[in-house]
């Protein structure tokens, strides 16, 4: 936090200037931001209150400490003009107003508020739109919140009360069912209320994750809009000959022809669900040539950012040239608690595995947490398992080496973990990855099998290529891990890829970017027409 250091009065005074001395309060945490390693923010009464010079410093950095990457500032304690004047010029912010939309699903909703926070932080401003069950979480953000329209809305706990059809078809195609009615279906009812939210709030640009589909009529209509700007929260589900999303990426004499067999497979399969959302789009009053399928989802935006890495991605024989990796969003730190005390404790001769199934997919403990308690119990090791909620953990009976939380925060624990046992979430792992921890996924629901397939195909762990696996699959996973180095170093390999990337600047640039594109291509068209 930047804190400013001056001999005037801080009465709340105006100087006539408080709109202006706003927008430049922002512009300069924008930038201050890009240069400090620490992501430091400016007070406004630097600015509202005319100090001259005012001075500030960064708290998190010791004295004496460069506070840029690039070695500019060597002092822990600067005036306001050393800083202006050291500023890399040219240097443009530009400040928008964001719109984002996320379905109500902790694992799509999560990622995008984090982001949201962030670039409000850098002064945008920002509108989310989501379920009414997210209201207080956009709200003690400080962010404007307006809420799906309740025939758009659902439970993510129990999607078929809002549609009941979801129980009408076998366990296998419910995902489908849910991917088609619940979101598909929603299309229209969507596309009203986004452009009511457009026309009312300005918007500069839409930030929508992958799963939100109520943007596509926006895309498709030949008509002025914002910039719109598509976020893959989940492991990628495009259909590329390189590789199959049934099997994953191998190079095995015959491998293509496998790939385009499975993935037309695949694709027959998913057939009607596309069809019932080319319907929801010609009830909006638009269409994709050719029809709907899952690639639509990359290619329609005008800028499609991955929440991921590159580094465990299978090659591509048909890249998206609007898709963009931009590093896993990982979450922030939180209090370590309990286990921290437990952390400081415990024997560090012994490898910990960290083990989990996610934050959502935990309600029968049988698929991976007992089976791995059990499968570890009698190893030289300290296991960690976190269920989720109070009333799950409440119900685990711990071993003599196990430990069971509710939560534990994944940054504090990924720092002494050898091993990361998961059902395969997209930011876990990642996660894991970026403290160079090789990781065992058992999980065969929504993107996990694409999660396990990168794993398994970028050496960095082992797929099990099952949600139920049993006590001495964990086994021999763990033990092949720790007794095998060229897990470790693979994933400490794609760890160093992870931390080059400022994901936070890289979508703040592809946001400007976009933005100032489609300014410039309205512009053209207008001057065109003139």
């Amino acid at each position: 936090m930047m804190r400013g250091i001056d001999n005037c009065s801080i009465d709340g005074s105006s100087n006539g200037r408080a709109s202006e001395s706003r927008r430049t309060h922002a512009n300069i945490t924008a930038t201050f931001q890009r240069s400090c390693r620490f992501n430091c923010c400016i007070p406004e009464h630097v600015f509202n209150h005319g100090c001259d010079p005012p001075l500030f410093y960064c708290d998190r950095a010791l004295p004496g400490e460069c506070l840029s990457t690039s070695g500019t500032w060597r002092d822990s304690l600067l005036s306001f003009s050393t800083f202006i004047k050291q500023l890399p010029q040219p240097m443009e912010i530009n400040l928008s107003r964001l719109l984002f939309a996320a379905i109500p699903a902790p694992g799509h909703f999560n990622p995008m508020l984090a982001v949201a926070e962030e670039l409000h932080g850098r002064g945008h401003e920002i509108v989310f739109h989501s379920g009414e069950s997210f209201r207080k979480r956009v709200e003690a953000a400080g962010l404007r919140f307006v809420p799906f329209a309740p025939e758009a809305d659902f439970d993510y706990r129990d999607p078929s009360r809002a549609e009941p059809s979801i129980n009408d078809v076998p366990s296998s195609e419910r995902g489908l069912t849910f991917f088609a009615r619940m979101l598909g279906g929603r299309i229209p009812v969507m596309d009203r209320a986004l452009r009511r939210i457009i026309e009312q709030e300005k918007i500069d640009a839409i930030l929508y994750e992958v799963l939100y589909l109520g943007a596509f009529p926006l895309l498709l209509r030949d008509e002025p809009r914002p910039a719109v700007i598509g976020c893959g929260v989940v492991a990628p589900m495009w259909l590329d000959p390189g590789a199959s999303l049934t099997s994953g990426f191998s190079s095995a004499p015959g491998w293509r022809e496998r790939n385009l067999a499975e993935n037309q497979k695949i694709a027959d399969r998913r057939g009607t669900a596309w069809r019932y959302i080319d319907a929801m789009l010609k009830e909006a009053g638009v269409a994709i040539p050719g029809g709907f399928h899952d690639d639509q989802i990359y290619r329609l935006p005008d800028v499609f950012l991955q929440f991921g890495t590159e580094a465990i991605e299978f090659p591509r024989e048909e890249s998206h040239g609007n898709v963009a990796f931009v590093g896993p969003l990982l979450p922030r730190n939180r209090e370590g608690g309990s286990v921290a005390a437990w952390l400081e404790t415990r024997d560090r001769n012994r490898p910990l595995i960290f083990v989990t199934q996610g934050s959502v997919a935990n309600r029968d403990l049988d698929q991976l947490l007992r089976p791995a308690m059990k499968g570890l119990a009698a190893e030289n090791l300290d296991v960690l398992v976190t269920t989720g909620n109070e009333a799950s953990a409440a119900a685990l009976s711990p071993l003599a080496n196990t430990r069971v939380e509710s939560y534990a925060a994944y940054e504090l624990v990924l720092r002494e973990t050898a091993i990361f046992v998961t059902n395969g979430g997209y930011t876990g792992v990642q996660h894991a990855l970026s403290c160079g921890v090789p990781v065992v996924v058992a999980g065969l629901t929504e993107d996990k099998p694409r999660v396990g397939h990168r794993v398994e195909w970028s050496g960095v762990g082992i797929n099990l290529r099952t949600a139920t696996p049993t006590k001495e699959q964990v086994q021999n996973a763990v033990r092949e891990i720790l007794n095998n180095p060229s897990y470790r170093e693979r994933a400490q390999a794609v760890q160093k890829a992870i931390l080059q990337v400022d994901t936070i600047g890289m979508i703040a640039d592809h946001v400007d970017t976009a933005i100032r594109t489609v300014k410039e291509n309205k512009l053209a068209l207008t001057n065109k027409v003139s």
